[in-house]
């Protein structure tokens, strides 16, 4: 939560939220409280879903990625936070026509994890 301040001048610079999908603008600081703890969350459970597999000694396939935070670490080890980059089931934001984007989304999110037909998104 500590890097919510720092998201806020950088997705109010046009260099940057000019390239993003549904960002609000200006992007406020409950914008980046709000994105910061629905990372968190969605992180969180990923991460748990990995630490219950490595404790009962499982191969389990799951549905995210917990790491999304990009940091710069100087040499005397302090690090900042540069950006966020995210690897998910594809939402189809850019899909024009509602109907058809909620269709691709709820199908996308039916699927199991681990399965072939799964289309991702990287962003961020």
């Amino acid at each position: 939560m500590s890097d919510a301040p720092l998201i806020v001048p950088l997705l109010n610079d046009p260099r940057v939220y000019t390239w993003l999908l549904q960002l609000p603008f200006p992007y406020l600081p409950e914008d980046a409280e709000y994105w910061q703890k629905r990372i968190t969350s969605n992180a969180g459970a990923v991460l748990r879903e990995l630490e219950e597999s490595a404790n009962d000694k499982t191969l389990k396939i799951v549905g995210g990625c917990p790491v999304r935070s990009i940091r710069e670490v100087a040499d005397d080890g302090s690090d900042i936070y540069l950006g966020d980059v995210g690897i998910a089931r594809c939402g189809w934001a850019y899909v024009v026509d509602e109907d058809e984007r909620k269709r691709l989304e709820h199908e996308n999110y039916s699927r199991s994890a681990g399965d072939p037909g799964i289309v991702w998104a990287f962003g961020g």
